[in-house]
């Protein structure tokens, strides 16, 4: 199997990484130009999000490419050798890490709905790389894992721009769409039809 291909799928993903971080949002005003992440964050302060019959809906779709992302790359580290191996596998719990709370959450802001959710992704994240740890060294196929979850991530990030765009449209602002999703959709597709070329992927242990 040539390196290309072999590399081909994190190469993808961290084209999504970086699309993630790339506007998802145009706006004359700057502070409306956000990235998925902090998109999230600026659409959770709407009532309409916090108080709704499922609260922070859009926040949690636009999170959850994250969460799945830092899940990908930890399966990727599995799958890798040497330095590419521990570099995806520090990556992947940077990702996971990034969702801790501030401070605030552990000094009587535990019932703040937004930090309450970040610290749920936070220990989803890590648990699902800790059950990666677990099982990594058995002779298991995580190929269609991967692409299952990519293809969830794609169906996160539609969702939650979609929901995010409603509610910015709702104010009566402007919100065209960004690179920053059109990079990670595209990217996390072109994984999916890496990954289905890829084939059986090798096993984990040295």
């Amino acid at each position: 199997m040539s390196a290309l291909r072999r590399l081909g799928p994190a190469l993808a993903l961290l084209v999504a990484l970086g699309g993630y971080y790339l506007p998802w949002l145009t706006n004359r005003a700057a502070v409306l130009s956000a990235n998925a992440f902090d998109l999230a964050e600026w659409v959770g302060l709407s009532p309409a999000q916090r108080y709704a019959d499922a609260p922070m809906l859009a926040p949690f779709f636009l999170r959850l490419v994250l969460v799945l992302l830092a899940w990908l790359f930890g399966l990727r580290a599995g799958a890798s050798r040497g330095i590419l191996r521990y570099a995806l596998a520090v990556l992947a719990l940077i990702l996971a890490l990034t969702f801790f709370p501030p401070l605030d959450f552990f000094r009587g802001a535990g019932n703040d709905v937004n930090y309450r959710q970040l610290m749920a992704l936070c220990l989803l994240a890590l648990a699902g790389l800790g059950l990666m740890v677990l099982f990594g060294r058995r002779r298991l196929s995580w190929r269609r894992v991967e692409m299952a979850l990519a293809a969830l991530a794609v169906f996160s990030a539609a969702m939650g721009h979609i929901m995010a765009v409603q509610v910015i449209r709702n104010l009566q602002i402007p919100a065209p769409t960004g690179i920053g999703f059109v990079v990670t959709a595209g990217a996390l597709l072109v994984a999916m039809a890496l990954l289905a070329r890829v084939g059986q992927l090798p096993s984990t242990r040295r």
